[in-house]
């Protein structure tokens, strides 16, 4: 623009204007210097350009000029008028001119760039200026413009321009307004979600607004589709949750029958509806929202009925009895119909249905009909068999009686009921109920006609656990159940069927509760186990049959069969993993038999090369006592070629000493061929037995290996390495000291005989001197190499093989800690904290100096060498000894964390466990001042590490707890009066917990339910008198004390869960993990407190508070309160 005057740049902005050219003139002309004399170019140039923006003709709709449609989809634009107001802020005279209109109709929501420029220049700069805009408050305006935004295809992405221009168009004064408030509803952001619950249920000063009134209106409308109509019912319930006291809950059902009754598809938005309200614990509890005569009237529409297909049919049901239980009740007849004719799918329907008959204490009402009609095809099938079986427990004995003696009960639900008898409630019924007794034993052993073998066992079942525990002593009573048992064995010989699998259970069973008698009826129990394998092929009963009776078939030496079976196939193999071996305990490893049929199987099948993950994995978690030396032997001898060094490496933890990896031959090559764990193990395992003749013979063999001729032609790194680790290990050890005198002499001859030492050579020079710090020769070497030139310029193989020897020169040279630490910042990245050179210079080190060392690393830690000097500062703290100075080791520690109170990210497990470490064993540390500081200490730990990822989070603060645990455990002294310490440490855990989302987080919940129930009840009470009675009264006092302070934690275990998360990230199972991870300690709470401290407690809360309180309180009483039983 050089030589043009300021009417020849208007001249050539307007001749631009058509072609959008205009805008890169104007943007020179506002970024160049004062060469071009322009008076109120910043004027003109906004002038221009809001002429620009009036002049497209829109009538409050976009435009179908591309020219004015670019222009406004011009980034620069936006820039222009963003540069103007830096530079002059007094245009708002121009501004308000400004027809917002023409830009918001005609912008491309899909540009996201776009977007975010318009809101964070144009519409900031309105909102700043606190122009009034007179275009933009019109319900036609309003209606157009959400119309235009919701052409986006991500509406995601405009949360905050929404935001910004609700400021300036006033979306809030129209919300009542049925087209704006299902466009509003359309855009999908959760702040104009909020907007819209904040005028519904918030704005106490709209005072003309009612929901009521609202809701009635509304209709249907060309834009407002049913999806919008579900959301709108979601907004509407969301808000009514969170201000519940506004309107009666009668409006949440007189919105679910509007939006159903305007719908498009009535059934699908019916449907829908219902899942918000399934989906909301607080409605859901409500239990009749909508009604019983809403839901019935959709239930009872033969129209509606007719258009269903039968997935929606049963969503209907299922939604419906899941937020009304009447529904289930009432139309249990139709709901059994309509299972009834889907052959067994739509087990949720059925779920539910019997549900309902539970919450309503009437679940015999439900059994009594299926009785009655015919119902087998509901319950054929395992599954939904199962879903009714688990509730009989929910039966009274008197229910249970009327229902097993009803004339018409069928074979399949007398089997389930009978099944589902097998629970603790029942059994209590039957020891108590002469009734079921009587039937109990009439059914074994009173029968004249076997009603079924599946029956049979399952009555045995129920017989062996309620009734026999009570058979008295007495003669007379044991000789009745004799003949009872003799009756029955001969019952079950007339009614033998080979082909019935329930009939070897009954069988099993019978043998198992005669054991002790001598009943003499029984046929050859080893025979009866053959026929099992021999008539039964369904890998799934043969495993239910093998766990419930491996003791008998182990006794019986019938193991093998079943294992075979188990090793037929990898599908077979993977089922006895997954239902035999990972769901047993070690007690099935006593089972002998078993124990070596199952090696024998495992042993041939690894030695004839059917090497699987299965077998690999049986490998992994068999405990190796299982296997002899020999099947050890044959085990590692397959593996050889394989990569299984971890296998190999458990089954040389006990050595056989006769494999192909302990032979002498093949001991070098472990070591070459990258094979130095199981070297090493190889190697130790006869360092170990070195006593043995054969073992010693071995290691002299190793050692007169490495004779001179062999020393010089070591060419590999690896060889070297295993040079040093034998030298290393077999310090010490006085059956070797002759050989380690002749090896290492004969290296120390090496190196004097060398004119170069090479970076090869570092590694047995330092386990030379780690073995003698005394000796000359080595000690000169060391120090030559450093001598002639400087630590940088040492090459080595391996960074910290160099350090560790220049931690041994500057100990020689009595160099101080100055020369070493820097050097030791540079390798720790790669050789972490185990750094044997550095360990060994701070042992030498007097008090004194390693005392000024620890002051100096302390002052000057950073996050830069953080880790590395909290490495040095443990190692030195890990030698404290109270004698030596107690008072300035306490100072010490005490000022390290301060420090690192600002440098908290270098807060590690390891470091946790130094922590620990004091707390438990130099607890002299530990003054007033420490111990209340570590509390705050290690919640900023917690918290400060929430960006790091999960596992550094979980072990954290699983390591916090144990602290705070080790605290009330051995300091409890300390803790006097300062409980609140514990508390918030417990009740900050609490939430973090819950809002971390880690994936341990039940290992969370069971520690911190530890480190509670350690805070109520401390293993270690202080007690300096030995008297009985004394401890006694130090336990009284320090509860009594306790009663007073422990309040915060179930007042926040209580509020927690009466917090509404929905539209949270918090979803329904992370509460429940919540709630039953701590639940045994809020049982331990309500064991320390008295009636007084209970009430107390109940004023604390508020309503919804006192309602939890009542039902943990009787869950308590239930399940937790000690009992005289």
């Amino acid at each position: 623009m050089i030589g043009k005057t300021s009417l020849d740049i208007i001249k050539s902005i307007k001749q631009n204007s058509k072609s959008n050219d205009d805008l890169s003139i104007i943007f020179d002309l506002l970024k160049q210097d004062q060469s071009v004399y322009f008076p109120d170019k910043e004027i003109f140039c906004l002038e221009h350009i809001i002429n620009r923006i009036n002049s497209i003709s829109n009538n409050n709709e976009p435009s179908n000029n591309q020219n004015s449609i670019s222009l406004i989809n011009n980034h620069l634009l936006y820039k222009i008028i963003d540069t103007i107001y830096e530079s002059n802020k007094g245009l708002n005279h121009i501004l308000k001119n400004l027809k917002l209109g023409n830009v918001l109709f005609n912008v491309n929501y899909n540009d996201h760039d776009l977007v975010n420029l318009l809101s964070s220049t144009l519409l900031r700069i309105i909102i700043q200026s606190n122009v009034s805009l007179s275009d933009v408050s019109s319900e036609k305006f309003i209606i157009n413009l959400l119309k235009c935004f919701n052409l986006q295809d991500d509406c995601q992405n405009a949360e905050n321009f929404m935001m910004n221009l609700s400021q300036i168009v006033p979306f809030s004064s129209y919300i009542s307004k049925y087209d704006i408030f299902f466009l509003l509803i359309k855009t999908k952001l959760l702040k104009v979600k909020s907007m819209i619950e904040h005028e519904f249920f918030f704005n106490e000063k709209n005072f003309t607004f009612d929901l009521n009134i609202f809701i009635e209106n509304m209709k249907s409308s060309d834009f407002v589709d049913d999806n919008l109509l579900v959301s709108a019912f979601e907004l509407i319930c969301d808000g009514y949750v969170q201000k519940s006291d506004k309107y009666p809950k009668e409006i949440l059902d007189k919105a679910f029958n509007k939006c159903v009754e305007i719908s498009t598809k009535k059934h699908i938005v019916f449907i829908e509806c219902l899942k918000c309200i399934s989906n909301n614990i607080e409605l859901k509890k409500l239990n009749d929202v909508p009604t019983l005569k809403t839901l019935e009237t959709f239930i009872n529409d033969e129209e509606i009925s007719k258009i269903m297909n039968e997935s929606e049919i049963g969503s209907v049901f299922f939604y419906s009895m899941e937020n009304n239980i009447e529904v289930g009740y009432k139309y249990h007849e139709k709901i059994c119909d309509f299972i009834k004719s889907q052959n067994g799918n739509h087990q949720d329907v059925l779920k539910s249905l019997i549900q309902c008959f539970v919450d309503y204490k009437e679940l015999d009402v439900l059994i009594k009909y299926f009785i009655k009609v015919d119902i087998t095809n509901i319950i054929k099938d395992e599954q939904s068999a199962n879903l009714l079986i688990n509730q009989i427990h929910n039966l009274t004995g008197y229910q249970l009686h009327e229902l097993l003696t009803a004339n018409k009960i069928t074979k399949d639900l007398e089997n389930i009921v009978v099944k589902g008898m097998h629970n603790v409630n029942t059994i209590t019924f039957i020891q108590n109920n002469r009734n079921l007794q009587d039937w109990l034993k009439n059914s074994i052993f009173k029968n004249d006609v076997l009603k079924n073998w599946e029956f049979m066992y399952h009555a045995l079942n129920l017989y062996s656990n309620s009734i026999i525990p009570n058979i008295s002593a007495e003669e007379d009573a044991i000789e009745s159940y004799l003949g009872e048992l003799n009756s029955l064995v001969s019952f079950a010989k007339q009614n033998k069927n080979l082909n019935d699998e329930f009939y070897y259970f009954a069988m099993l069973k019978t043998f198992e509760i005669s054991i002790e008698y001598d009943v003499h009826e029984f046929d050859d129990i080893a025979l009866l186990i053959t026929n099992f394998i021999d008539n039964v092929a369904d890998i799934k009963p043969i495993t239910t049959f093998f766990m419930e009776y491996i003791s008998i078939i182990n006794n019986f030496g019938k193991t093998g069969l079943f294992i075979k079976i188990f090793f037929q196939n990898d599908e077979n193999l993977s089922h006895f993993i997954s239902n035999v071996i990972n769901a047993s305990g070690n007690d099935i490893y006593e089972e002998e038999c078993f124990v070596k049929d199952l090696v024998k199987e495992i042993v041939t099948s690894i030695s004839s090369d059917e090497i699987n993950e299965n077998i690999l994995y049986l490998l992994t978690v068999l405990p190796l006592q299982c296997f002899s030396k020999h099947d050890k032997q044959v085990v590692i001898n397959s593996l050889k070629e394989s990569s299984c060094y971890d296998i190999i490496c458990k089954f040389l933890t006990v050595p056989t000493f006769k494999s192909s990896f302990e032979k002498l031959e093949n001991f070098v090559e472990l070591f070459t061929s990258g094979k130095e764990q199981i070297g090493q193990l190889v190697w130790n395992n006869y360092i170990n037995n070195i006593n043995d003749d054969l073992c010693f013979e071995f290691i002299s063999s190793v050692f007169n290996k490495f004779d001179m001729k062999f020393l010089k032609n070591i060419s590999s790194q690896n060889v070297i390495e295993l040079v040093y680790y034998i030298i290393k290990t077999s310090h010490g050890i006085q059956k070797t000291e002759e050989l380690m005198s002749t090896l290492v002499g004969n290296i120390i001859l090496l190196f004097s005989e060398k004119n170069i030492i090479n970076q090869k050579d570092y590694l047995l020079l330092f386990g030379i001197y780690q073995i003698d710090q005394n000796n000359s020769s080595i000690n000169q070497i060391i120090v030559k190499i450093f001598e002639s030139k400087s630590y940088s310029q040492v090459e080595s193989l391996n960074m910290q093989t160099a350090f560790n020897l220049y931690a041994a020169y500057c100990h020689i040279t009595e160099k101080s800690y100055y020369h070493i630490i820097p050097q030791f910042f540079q390798v720790y990245n790669i050789a972490g904290s185990n750094c044997e050179g550095l360990n060994l210079f701070l042992k030498h080190q007097t008090i004194e100096q390693n005392i000024e060392l620890i002051k100096t690393l302390i002052e000057d830690i950073n996050p830069t060498y953080g880790a590395a000097q909290l490495s040095i500062i443990k190692t030195i703290i890990n030698g404290f000894n109270k004698d030596e100075n107690e008072q300035v080791y306490c100072k010490i520690f005490t000022s390290l964390l301060n420090k690192l109170l600002y440098n908290i990210n270098l807060v590690d497990g390891d470091f946790l466990d130094l922590i620990s470490n004091i707390v438990i064993t130099k607890s002299w540390m530990l003054k007033q001042y420490t111990l209340e500081m570590m509390i705050p200490f290690l919640i900023k730990a917690i918290s400060e590490n929430v960006n790091n990822d999960s596992s550094l989070q979980s072990t954290i603060l699983l390591k916090s707890l144990k602290i705070v645990s080790d605290f009330v455990n051995y300091q409890q002294y300390k803790l006097s009066r300062r409980t609140h310490l514990i508390n918030s440490f417990i009740v900050f855990c609490m939430e973090f917990i819950l809002q971390a989302q880690l994936n341990d987080a039940e290992d969370l919940y069971k520690s911190l339910n530890r480190l509670i129930m350690n805070f109520i009840d401390p293993i270690n009470i202080i007690n300096s008198n030995s008297n009985q009675d004394s401890l006694k009264s130090n336990v009284l006092a320090y509860k009594q004390e306790l009663r007073k302070y422990i309040y915060p934690i179930m007042l926040k275990y209580i509020n927690t869960l009466c917090i509404n998360y929905s539209g949270s990230r918090i979803s329904i199972k992370m509460v429940n993990e919540f709630r039953n991870g701590l639940k045994l300690s809020m049982y331990a709470i309500f064991d320390l407190l008295i009636k007084e401290n209970i009430n107390l407690m109940y004023n604390l809360l508020d309503y919804n508070g006192k309602l939890y309180f009542k039902k943990l309180y009787k869950d308590y009483e239930n399940e937790g309160k000690w009992g005289e039983d």
